[in-house]
């Protein structure tokens, strides 16, 4: 296990084929040390709600994503009052710590504190998700050095269309963020 490197940025971009169909959404991680981690495969709603938090307002979800008036479930969440706090209260740090080349995924873990009975669970989470939780609970986000290390860098892959985007994502189901 490496060093834990700890997040302070994050950005979201929408790779699309050479005629603008979207074929996957990266969320990129920098860490305060200038290294980066790209994870793959982000879900759409996912994406959307980084976006919010996100300071470079992407031009793709205001162009191509029809606004769906129905909440998703971090709407609801963000709705209720102290839900920062509960959050923030519970969870006093989320690591990026693994990899599981088996699935072809990364992982978080999640340290929590029940409020109830003062004990500890310990649990794994999709990395996107994860982020997600950090930015509402304000909670301080860290990755494993030796997952960037490890991670394809999407500048790395360049001009894309549809062909190329195949064979570096093989089906979109075998692939978990």
């Amino acid at each position: 296990m490496g060093r834990k490197l700890r997040i302070s940025e994050f950005e979201i971009r929408f790779l699309t084929s050479t005629r603008g169909v979207l074929k996957n959404i990266v969320l990129m991680l920098y860490t305060e040390d200038g290294r980066k981690l790209s994870l793959y495969n982000i879900p759409l709603e996912i994406a959307m709600e980084l976006e919010k938090y996100s300071n470079n307002g992407s031009e793709f979800i205001s162009g191509e994503v029809d606004y769906d008036y129905r909440y998703t479930i971090f709407e609801v969440l963000m709705e209720m009052p102290l839900i920062e706090k509960v959050v923030g209260d519970s969870i006093k740090e989320i690591y990026i710590n693994g990899y599981d080349p088996e699935n072809n995924a990364y992982y978080a873990e999640v340290e929590i504190t029940m409020n109830y009975t003062g004990g500890v669970k310990r649990v794994k989470m999709i990395p996107s998700h994860a982020v997600l939780l950090s930015i509402i609970g304000n909670i301080p986000l860290y990755v494993d050095s030796d997952l960037i290390r490890d991670s394809i860098d999407v500048e790395d892959i360049g001009e894309l269309d549809d062909l190329d985007l195949d064979d570096i994502f093989d089906d979109e189901d075998d692939q978990v963020p």
